[in-house]
């Protein structure tokens, strides 16, 4: 039988505390990355579901979310209606979280970036540039 290993963690907008009894340095990351994924995926599940009712009338239907690690996006999608959403979005404020998921959505609607497919994003997110712009200011870490 294993002895049980007691995990403890807490959280405020600036630090993550996490606690073990035994662990090393790969653990304690191991343990952190568990808990940004969980966390990442509980967020964007909430986020999705207040932002698609916008995008519904389009014709999108529902899609399947993922959640990973990703270098260089923030999102991306594929034509049978999976939304993939970085990790490293959760460390976003919530509306630039929305403005990925707006963006990914209306691909879902219209694949390319053409005229179509801004004036899709124009009529769910008016503000959508504003909100990109922001979010192009933050780097990957």
């Amino acid at each position: 039988m294993k002895p049980r290993q007691t995990t403890h963690s807490s959280h405020n907008r600036s630090y993550i505390h996490v606690h073990v009894k035994k662990g090393t340095k790969e653990h304690v990351k191991a343990l952190l990355d568990e808990w940004y994924r969980g966390h990442a995926r509980q967020v964007f599940v909430e986020r999705l579901a207040a932002c698609y009712p916008r995008v519904e009338r389009l014709g999108v239907a529902f899609p399947q979310l993922a959640v990973r690690v990703m270098r260089s996006r923030w999102g991306s999608c594929s034509p049978p209606g999976r939304i993939t959403l970085n990790v490293k979005l959760i460390q976003m404020p919530t509306a630039h979280i929305d403005y990925v998921i707006y963006h990914e959505l209306c691909h879902l609607a219209e694949p390319s970036h053409n005229a179509r497919y801004y004036e899709l994003l124009d009529r769910v997110l008016p503000d959508w540039r504003e909100k990109r712009q922001r979010l192009n200011e933050f780097e990957f870490g």
